[in-house]
């Protein structure tokens, strides 16, 4: 990588969720003379993810409701500098130089840093299942997956649903699918539902679900997706289940 850089901050975020704003802002306070750069791969920054289940089932009329701040605030009252849809590619620890793509105008350039805070986050594991690839496989972990899931539902002709997983979003978004009106199945490859909660709470879960229809199957791994150009079922350990969309 040239040492030449475009620009260069005290301070730069790369990754513009809760942890990444989060460290911005607070930097700010303490180091009000800093300029301090954020670059985010997507449109977004700030959002609330948990809400994406009730953007998917019209609880939440506009995936713009989900976001808390936008690059333009962090900028207008914090001065901070938010490069939505800009990837680093790579990150040079002796020269202290990101390499950046613009992903917009499809440039790439480099960007000195003082200081630097990796803060990109979790992503939605995909398995390693034949059939991953079909269409209306989604998975839920950004406002443009949120957007997909609901288009998808939107064009209609979706009546069997198949959730892998059975975490606070695979719940969250059976009672989104259930309420869209599509047969909702849930394969969890652990014994219960909900990471981290009491076995109690979790049957209570497991009741609340199965009285709104939802089925849930535990200690069962799903092994293959099928269909043509979409996904058309689920085959597990135990069984095969229809599916018109999957989530994983």
């Amino acid at each position: 990588m040239t040492a030449e850089a475009e620009s260069a901050s005290d301070l730069v975020v790369i990754g513009g969720g809760a942890a990444g704003m989060s460290a911005a802002s607070r930097a700010r306070r303490f180091r009000p003379d800093w300029r301090i750069t954020v670059f985010e791969r997507s449109d977004y920054v700030s959002f609330i993810l948990c809400g994406l289940p009730y953007y998917v089932d019209d609880v939440i009329a506009s995936h713009e409701s989900l976001i808390v701040y936008t690059p333009e605030f962090f900028e207008k009252e914090r001065r901070i500098e938010v490069h939505t849809r800009h990837e680093v590619r790579r990150i040079d620890h002796e020269q202290r130089l990101l390499e950046v793509t613009d992903l917009r105008a499809a440039r790439r350039f480099t960007w000195r840093y003082g200081k630097l805070v990796v803060a990109m986050g979790a992503k939605a594991r995909r398995p390693k299942l034949e059939g991953i690839e079909l269409g209306n496989v989604f998975v839920l972990r950004s406002i443009d997956d949120g957007r997909r899931i609901k288009a998808a539902l939107q064009e209609g002709g979706l009546r069997h649903a198949v959730i892998i997983g059975a975490g606070y979003l695979g719940v969250e978004m059976a009672e989104a699918l259930t309420e869209a009106g599509l047969e909702t199945v849930v394969i969890r490859a652990r014994p219960y539902v909900l990471p981290g909660i009491e076995p109690e709470i979790g049957e209570v879960m497991e009741r609340e679900l199965a009285d709104h229809g939802v089925r849930v199957h535990k200690e069962e791994k799903a092994q293959r997706l099928e269909g043509g150009q979409r996904v058309e079922g689920v085959v597990s350990s135990r069984g095969r289940y229809p599916a018109d969309i999957v989530i994983l």
